[in-house]
């Protein structure tokens, strides 16, 4: 059985220089962890709006 990936550090805001807050929110949004740091990238750090990036 594979161990789930730890929550978030911070539920508002995504931390693209750790990776293990990069997978948790890869799991949270159903996405890889390089396309939340490329929506980070774009839309900026904030949770909520990577989210609406990622849904488009």
């Amino acid at each position: 059985m594979a161990t789930p990936a730890p929550a978030p550090a911070d539920p508002n805001k995504i931390n693209v220089q750790d990776k293990a807050d990069l997978e948790s929110w890869a799991k949270v949004f159903g996405v890889t962890f390089t396309q939340v740091r490329a929506a980070v990238a774009i839309v900026g750090p904030n949770a909520e709006a990577v989210r609406k990036y990622l849904k488009k």
